[in-house]
């Protein structure tokens, strides 16, 4: 699905101005298709106000989240789902993302329809996925509040444009302010959707933002997982080649790939290590994506522990059936990187090889 579905007529209007209005011809169409969409999203987002407005306004709505943490291909994705098996936790799904305007509204008719739809496997990594799949949050957040590196995916001739709020450090206040008020009024409308307090999030852009979510939520809980960065690399590349460029609507100098994944790489984990002890102790805990691969029932058990997470006597027995389906899942192999690439990559991404010890 494109990742402009959810966006208003208004903000089309200003993402195509801040681009001048520069898309190519090979996606005229869709372009067509996302000016119409927009119109709607713009008519259901009304509707949703004039119903939900106050009670979204009154701050009786306080979400609790807890933050999943890690570069894109870390193995977040794995981790949600892990942790969203609790009953007592919500999560943005497919559809909550591709729709934030309406979320509260026609949701029966919507998932109706979806029920009929099959479970789709990820291009990019054969992970299965429907509607009602724990989704990233960021891509309602990047048609809420136009301030995300996602659009840099749809318009690559403004990537670096895009790319200043992978952490925010050099972001105006006003930019600061309209991503929190976005963020915020999203989670709200999880939780009232929901009726759960608790939220359990994944968004990889969100691991070089540790001060804002500090700002909007001091008690929240994080969890980051981590990878071996060669892998995470020649995953990106496919993630690019997959699913990237499917987005787009302007095309890419694919000769670009190999320096946006080493550059953004470098720019979030450089915020990450600098804000991550601003998380109080009992609140963070980070782990391997490698150890949570070969024993995943006992690492969640020790995240549930350490962070003091409820119900995991909920969790434990949905947890174990779950673990249980994927053992006919297989992952991607990939080759044997260049050795002029793994030095380049040594270089560039020392400072994480060096803070988790990865074999260089």
């Amino acid at each position: 699905m494109d990742s402009l579905i959810g966006i208003s007529f208004g903000n089309w209007i200003r993402l195509l101005m801040q681009n001048k209005f520069q898309i190519d011809p090979p996606y005229w169409l869709k372009a067509g298709f996302i000016s119409v969409a927009s119109l709607y999203n713009t008519r259901a987002n009304r509707m949703e106000a004039q119903k939900y407005a106050e009670i979204l306004r009154n701050g009786e709505i306080e979400p609790k989240p807890i933050f999943i943490l890690g570069h894109w291909r870390s193995g977040t994705t794995f981790l949600h789902r892990l942790l969203a098996l609790n009953p007592l936790f919500a999560y943005p799904n497919a559809i909550d993302i591709y729709r934030p305007a309406s979320l509260l509204i026609n949701r029966e008719k919507y998932e109706a329809r979806l029920k009929r739809m099959a479970e789709k496997k990820r291009p990019m990594d054969n992970v299965r996925v429907s509607y009602n799949s724990p989704a990233e949050e960021e891509f309602a957040i990047a048609v809420m509040s136009l301030r995300s590196p996602l659009l840099g995916w749809v318009f690559p001739r403004n990537e670096r444009y895009y790319n200043q709020y992978l952490t925010f450090t050099n972001a105006s206040e006003n930019d600061r302010g309209v991503w929190k008020q976005n963020y915020l009024l999203y989670l709200k409308k999880i939780v009232l959707k929901n009726k759960k307090e608790f939220l359990v999030l994944k968004s990889p852009a969100n691991t070089g933002r540790i001060r804002l979510l500090l700002q909007l939520f001091p008690e929240a809980k994080f969890i980051h997982i981590r990878r071996n960065p060669y892998a995470v690399f020649l995953s990106m590349r496919k993630l690019y080649r997959k699913t990237v460029l499917t987005s787009q609507l302007q095309q890419r100098n694919m000769n670009t790939i190999n320096k946006s994944i080493v550059v953004n790489y470098k720019k979030i984990y450089h915020s990450f290590f600098r804000d991550w002890d601003l998380i109080p102790e009992h609140n963070r805990f980070d782990l391997a994506f490698e150890d949570l691969e070969k024993a995943p029932k006992e690492k969640i058990t020790e995240i549930y522990h350490y962070l003091n997470l409820p119900g995991f006597d909920l969790q434990e027995p949905i947890l174990e059936k779950y673990l249980t389906s994927l053992k006919a899942y297989k992952k991607n192999q990939f080759p044997e990187l260049p050795t002029e690439i793994k030095k380049h990559l040594r270089n560039e991404w020392k400072m994480t090889f060096d803070r988790w010890g990865y074999t260089l």
